[in-house]
């Protein structure tokens, strides 16, 4: 197998080389990373077919590492990977970096770092199109919640871990797994985990899961603090609500960067995404609100208004039945 890899990887190359004459010289760069179980390093080209106009797309370089990459070594393989070319064995593809208009990269330090390498090697200056996926992973971060944050750590922290008591009582309690950021990024996965609370509903997971957590001593810590924010009514309410509008908010911005990583080609999607989001933002909060899409905050308000009228009864009751209580020992 390790034999036939060169070979197959030569003829892959030049298919690739073949097709390129049929397309327009400029190209644009789309490269990433992911850190796993090793270090993976991935090269796509995207170009236009002179003929058709279509986009076509291709995977030019794609490896393994045990090692983590740093930025000049990432400088060579792109660069080896785009001009590279010999009559033996092709290796590259011969392109000329002049033509090279864009690249697609998400901020990581390594990726800018062999970016400033190539230009600087090569006299190239392609624009850089930095990945809106790692802003809108933790969509939600800087919403401005009060308890509703602490709320969402506490509960992040009972189910960090995936053998944990905690994870097995949330699943059957609830039927379905507890959502939880990983060692990896993922999209809107900050989004992803106050979806499930306020799906379930905070008296739910006090009651049915927090509760029995900290009863059995799983996860105490997370518990504890849990029930001790939302313990007074008032901030029970307000950390409701807050999750629920940070759902509604966040829900077109998570959504449309989905589709803008997911569909091709990208650079239709990405600016028809931006440019819907800009529109709906531009309007201001009426845009929300005329188009139903504060459901979850109008549902979660309402229940507030209702608890906090409720325990504003209580609390009014007591305080008469206090005071005739004093005036009858008054009048004894």
């Amino acid at each position: 197998m390790n034999d036939n890899m060169p070979v197959l990887h030569a003829l892959h190359m030049s298919k690739i080389c073949q097709f390129l004459d049929q397309c327009h010289p400029e190209f644009t760069v789309i490269m990433d990373g992911t850190p796993c179980f090793a270090e993976a390093e991935c090269v796509m080209i995207r170009v236009v077919h002179k003929r058709t106009g279509r986009i076509h797309e291709f995977v030019v370089h794609l490896g393994l590492y045990s090692e983590s990459l740093d930025g000049a070594t990432i400088a060579e393989h792109v660069s080896e990977t785009l001009t590279r070319s010999d009559t033996e064995e092709i290796r590259g593809l011969g392109l000329k970096l002049k033509h090279w208009k864009c690249t697609a990269i998400d901020r990581a330090g390594t990726n800018k770092r062999a970016m400033d390498i190539v230009e600087a090697d090569h006299g190239v200056s392609p624009f850089s199109a930095f990945c809106v996926s790692h802003g809108t992973a933790g969509c939600g971060k800087k919403g401005g919640m009060t308890i509703g944050k602490e709320v969402v750590k506490h509960l992040t922290s009972m189910v960090k871990f995936s053998l944990c008591k905690a994870r097995v009582v949330f699943a059957r309690a609830f039927k379905e797994r507890a959502r939880k950021t990983g060692s990896s990024p993922r999209w809107g996965v900050y989004h992803e985990m106050c979806e499930q609370i306020n799906r379930i509903g905070l008296g739910n997971l006090r009651d049915d899961y927090v509760s029995v957590c900290a009863e059995n001593n799983w996860s105490p810590s997370g518990a504890n603090k849990f029930l001790t924010e939302i313990e007074e009514v008032h901030d029970f309410c307000v950390a409701s609500v807050e999750i629920a509008a940070l759902v509604d908010v966040g829900h077109p911005l998570v959504s449309e960067t989905y589709i803008c990583e997911s569909k091709q080609p990208g650079a239709f999607t990405v600016w028809e995404g931006i440019t819907k989001l800009r529109i709906l933002y531009a309007r201001g909060i009426n845009s929300f609100n005329d188009g139903d899409m504060f459901v979850e905050l109008k549902k979660r308000a309402e229940e507030a208004a209702a608890a906090m009228e409720e325990s504003h009864l209580v609390s009014w009751f007591s305080h008469i039945w206090y005071d005739f209580y004093l005036l009858l020992l008054t009048s004894l």
